[in-house]
């Protein structure tokens, strides 16, 4: 998704050689004597540039060489990637969709038990017209049999076809199945190995660090999905405008009939005793 920006311009022989040395250059052509038409776009990584700008570089000899900021800048050695981007539009998307999820996390009669910012696992299907490969639409992404959830974005849940899924932010989920959430519900903590990869830009060599990251387990009262919902399943939701709301019993359609037969009575009498 990061879009590559490219420019191009009408420039002189010596201008047009510098961006061949510090830029990716795509197009150039001769239009006439000492004017070529360029295209370019980004730039080498900045570390590579500080690299070669803070330290002096030794030749086959064995000779130290000091370059100036001109000479690293004509040599391509300062070149670094850039990328444009628009963070108020990310932000819109990204408020959007929480706008939109938040209509399936507030279903009456279907509770939500999580949700990120583009799913929800809810207690009991969605109504078909809001499944499928539309815009818009939700994919039913699996049906769960059993499942664990620690926090937000670490838990694991077993599917009715007997598959595994573990979603674990910041920690490899090939270091945990199963048995391991069950002991987190048990309260007991987990010390999980990471493994970093660090760049040492002075020598470009990569270190191996390793570190433990520890998941605290549930404390206190463990709640379980039968505890905390005593819903029915839903039937028959339908949508208006655009939210999703369940059909009304006939004795909810009575009680908003007498309220707004009242208020319209109020209204009423209040016109009388004006005019």
């Amino acid at each position: 998704m990061k879009d590559i920006e490219n420019f191009i311009k009408i420039v002189d022989q010596n201008e047009a050689e510098l961006l061949d040395k510090n830029t990716n250059v795509t197009i150039v052509s001769e239009l006439a004597e000492n004017k070529y038409l360029v295209r370019y776009s980004g730039q080498i990584n900045d570390n590579i540039r500080k690299l070669y700008s803070d330290d002096p570089l030794i030749t086959n000899n064995n000779q130290t060489i000091t370059y100036s900021k001109d000479q690293i800048k004509k040599s391509g050695l300062n070149k670094k990637l850039s990328t444009p981007s628009a963070v108020h539009i990310a932000a819109a998307i990204s408020s959007y969709a929480r706008i939109i999820i938040n209509e399936y996390k507030n279903i009456p009669g279907n509770p939500c038990i999580m949700s990120d910012t583009d799913s929800a696992i809810l207690q009991y299907p969605l109504p078909n017209y809001l499944i499928g490969g539309e815009l818009g639409q939700m994919k039913l992404v699996c049906k769960i049999k059993h499942g664990i959830f620690i926090k937000k974005k670490i838990y694991c849940i077993l599917t009715t076809e007997n598959k595994e899924i573990i979603k674990s932010s910041g920690i490899d989920s090939s270091r945990l199945n199963y048995e391991s959430f069950v002991r987190l519900l048990q309260g007991e903590s987990l010390t999980i190995e990471r493994t970093n990869f660090n760049v040492n830009w002075k020598d470009l060599a990569i270190n191996v660090i390793n570190s433990n990251i520890v998941i605290q387990g549930l404390q206190g009262e463990i709640k379980t999905l039968i505890d905390i919902l005593n819903f029915s399943p839903i039937e028959n939701p339908i949508i208006l405008n655009n939210k999703i709301m369940p059909k009304f019993t006939p004795l909810e359609i009575f009680i908003y009939f007498i309220f707004i037969f009242s208020i319209l009575s109020i209204f009423a009498l209040f016109l009388y005793k004006i005019y």
